[in-house]
């Protein structure tokens, strides 16, 4: 198990090792946090995290900050209580989602092996 020392990482510009994408979902129905609550629970399963510089450069769209701000609301509410939780149980993390969102990441899960 991890401890609760987890750090946000997007799904931009990463590198995910093979053994977790099984684990790296990206979220539907959860606003912004689409790709941060993922990167908290492959932490929370054991997956170290290392920052570098960016390899490729993206110019962002234009954003709307109260779109954004509205759509990050899931995320500001609920992003302490959801690290704490992960860090005493992983699977935790279903708890925090819509329905759909849920039934989604069990569904792409059942696509890879349990032997992996």
């Amino acid at each position: 198990m991890a401890s609760n020392r987890m750090s946000p990482f997007d799904s931009q510009n990463t590198f995910i090792h093979g053994r977790m994408l099984r684990d790296y979902f990206m979220l539907p129905q959860v606003g912004r946090v689409d790709d941060i609550w993922p990167s908290y629970y492959v932490q929370a399963k054991g997956l170290q995290v290392v920052y570098n510089r960016a390899l490729v450069y993206q110019q962002r769209n234009k954003h709307d900050l109260m779109v954004d701000l509205r759509e990050e609301y899931l995320g500001c509410e609920n992003n302490l209580q959801l690290v704490q939780s992960l860090a005493r149980d992983p699977e935790s993390l279903l708890a925090f989602l819509p329905a759909r969102a849920a039934r989604g990441f069990r569904l792409y899960r059942k696509h890879f092996s349990r032997e992996e």
